[in-house]
């Protein structure tokens, strides 16, 4: 069952993120109480993205626990957009609860305090959703102004619980956004995780089928995607729309449809000359046991690697993957090729 809410708790929730209204006035609210004593606090944030199933919750999660960020968890939902204030009211409320296998099924176990990928409810209201077509998610170049009021949001939740720490998202929709956030943010570092295509498409093919199957039984798990942006597959997938739209001759239950968008994705990425805030990696390759690409990668961020045995990142393969086609099968080995010599080592 990928819906655990109950009744009230979904009422609550299409109140509260299906409302644009009361997104802004819970963000107004939250800059003025919070803002003046935060906003001094924008200290070299980190963002985490890739195309879906390639290991961004898993280094979410790496980076998270060595306790150098503060991101946004599950405790800060519905109300996203005012962390410090909806922690303060619902602080006497707070429960406990044991680890639980999150929807996807992907054996990833998470809690009230377990970071997650809520930051495109901010994107979703400064934009007018205005990037969020019918079909698909295009290229978002915010302006000046709503820059401004992202580098709040991200001090807002730096100092969450008054801890004073770094900003840290998973987001795989700053894709769409990459370059402008980039040279916006010189001091930033900008993590683009990619997989393993074969591996990655499959996963994206099965997660399509189980997630399209639960939102035909029920609403919701649809509503609650759509609200936090997430359109990465099921019913209400749309893909990422870059300079050409994919132009596919499978339909999304195929599994040559997700080889198709993986190439797209990251022969996309490539085409691009970013600059040395963005940084490629292969997730095979920072699952390696040694964790020296990992050790390095923590060296760029500027955090102590002493923390990283208490979460261990795993490559997981799938031993009955489906058959590609072999055309696709070649492009996407050649466009890996490419992007491990782009990748951090």
């Amino acid at each position: 069952m990928l819906n655990q809410y109950s009744y009230f708790s979904q009422l609550f929730y299409r109140l509260v993120l299906g409302s644009r209204l009361i997104q802004e006035i819970s963000f107004d609210i939250e800059k003025s109480v919070y803002w003046p004593s935060t906003k001094n606090n924008f200290n070299d944030p980190v963002f985490i993205m890739g195309l879906a199933r390639s290991g961004t919750t898993s280094l979410l999660r790496v980076l998270f626990e060595t306790e150098a960020f503060n991101s946004l968890t599950y405790r800060e939902m519905p109300f996203v957009l005012m962390p410090n204030t909806w922690g303060k009211i619902s602080h006497p409320f707070y429960q406990t609860s044991d680890l639980k296998e999150r929807s996807h099924g992907d054996g990833i176990l998470v809690g009230y305090d377990s970071p997650e990928s809520f930051e495109e409810v901010f994107w979703k209201m400064v934009g007018e959703s205005s990037y969020i077509r019918e079909n698909s998610i295009e290229i978002y170049e915010p302006s000046s102004n709503t820059l401004d009021e992202f580098r709040k949001y991200i001090c807002l939740v730096s100092n969450k619980l008054d801890l004073g720490k770094r900003y840290l998202s998973k987001n795989n929709n700053n894709l769409v956004r990459l370059k402008a956030l980039s040279e916006a943010m010189p001091d930033g570092k900008f993590l683009v995780l990619w997989r393993n295509p074969f591996e990655t498409a499959n996963s994206l093919w099965r997660m399509h089928q189980r997630f399209s199957k639960a939102q035909q039984v029920d609403s919701f798990v649809l509503q609650y995607m759509n609200f936090i942006g997430h359109h990465e597959f099921g019913l209400g997938h749309k893909p990422f729309k870059f300079e050409d739209p994919l132009v596919s001759s499978y339909s999304t239950d195929n599994q040559n449809y997700w080889m198709e968008y993986w190439i797209y994705v990251y022969s996309n990425f490539l085409r691009n000359n970013w600059s040395n805030n963005v940084i490629l990696i292969s997730y095979e390759d920072i699952c390696n046991p040694d964790q020296k690409l990992l050790n390095t990668l923590m060296r760029e961020l500027k955090v102590s690697s002493n923390q990283l045995n208490r979460f261990v990142l795993r490559a997981s393969t799938c031993s009955d993957l489906p058959k590609f086609d072999d055309y696709l099968s070649e492009i996407a080995m050649t466009i890996s090729k490419n992007l491990a010599n782009s990748s951090i080592t």
